[in-house]
C-alpha cells in the first residue's frame, strides 16, 4: 500500500453558475478509490474548452491551482496542444516525487492519455487508459473528430491496460482494434433504502438525460433526440 503511488489525469468541466466548482464525473470515483486503496492519490485536472478556470494538480487532499492565460484557450487545437504539455510537465513532476515507488497513472479520456502514451516507456510507470465517454460524433469539426478518434485508438492500443465504462465500448475496441479491454462500470452507488421491497411504481413514459447541458451543441443534441422520439411515437 505505502509503496504504490497513483495519478489520475483528466479533463474537467466547471459550472457556469454558482458555486462555480467542478462537475462530478467518473474521475471522482477513480480518485476516491485510489485514495482509499493507497492512502492518497495525485490529480491532474485540465479545464476543458478554455482556460477561464485553473488547472488543479498535486495531492487530492490538498491540490494546487495553476492559472493559465485565457488567450491560450481561444483556439481549440492550440488549447489541446498546451493541455498535452501541461499533462506531461505535471506527470514528470509526479514521477520525480515518487522515485523508488510503484507508480500507476490512470488517464480518464483519450486527450489526457495521448501525450502519456508517447512517453510511456520513459515514464517508468504503468499507464491505464479509462475510456468513459467515447463518441463517434463528439465534434462537428471533422479534423477535431479525427484527432479525437486517433487519440482513442493510440491510447487503447499502447497503454499498459485499457478500461471501459460499458460493455458496448468493450465490444467496439475488440472489433475495431483487437484489444481486450476490461469492463469497469462507473456509476452512482445504489442505496436500497430508497426503495420499498415489492412496491410497484407507476413510471409511465419517462426520459432521463444523463449528460450536462452547458453548451449550444448539447442543447442541439437534446432537442434533436426529443424530436426523433416524437416522430417514433407518431409512427407507432
Amino acid at each position: 500500500k505505502n509503496s504504490v503511488s497513483t495519478l489520475v489525469v483528466t479533463h474537467v468541466i466547471y459550472r457556469k453558475n454558482a458555486p462555480f466548482d467542478k462537475l462530478e464525473g467518473p474521475y471522482n470515483s477513480v480518485e476516491n478509490s485510489c485514495q482509499k486503496l493507497f492512502g492518497g492519490t495525485d490529480v491532474c485536472q485540465i479545464p476543458i474548452g478554455d482556460f477561464n478556470d485553473p488547472v488543479t494538480y498535486g495531492p487530492k487532499s490538498n491540490p494546487r491551482a495553476l492559472k493559465v492565460a485565457r488567450f491560450w484557450g481561444r483556439f481549440l487545437p492550440l488549447k489541446y496542444l498546451l493541455d498535452s504539455l501541461i499533462v506531461l510537465m505535471l506527470t514528470i513532476g509526479f514521477i520525480s516525487r515518487n522515485r523508488g515507488r510503484e507508480k500507476y497513472i490512470i488517464a480518464i479520456d483519450p486527450l489526457s492519455c495521448l501525450p502519456l502514451v508517447m512517453l510511456r516507456f520513459l515514464l517508468g510507470s504503468k499507464l491505464i487508459y479509462y475510456c468513459v465517454d467515447f463518441n463517434l460524433h463528439r465534434f462537428e469539426n471533422k479534423m477535431l473528430q479525427w484527432i479525437y478518434e486517433k487519440a482513442d485508438e493510440v491510447s487503447t492500443r499502447y497503454s499498459n491496460q485499457a478500461w471501459v465504462v460499458c460493455e458496448s465500448l468493450r465490444d467496439y475496441k475488440l472489433k475495431k482494434f483487437q484489444v481486450r479491454s476490461i469492463y469497469i462500470p462507473n456509476s452512482t452507488s445504489f442505496d436500497p433504502t430508497l426503495f420499498n421491497k415489492n412496491k410497484k411504481y407507476k413510471t409511465g413514459d419517462k426520459i432521463a438525460w444523463t449528460g450536462t447541458l452547458l453548451s449550444d451543441r448539447q442543447f442541439d443534441i437534446l432537442f434533436r433526440v426529443l424530436s426523433e422520439i416524437q416522430q417514433v411515437k407518431k409512427d407507432c
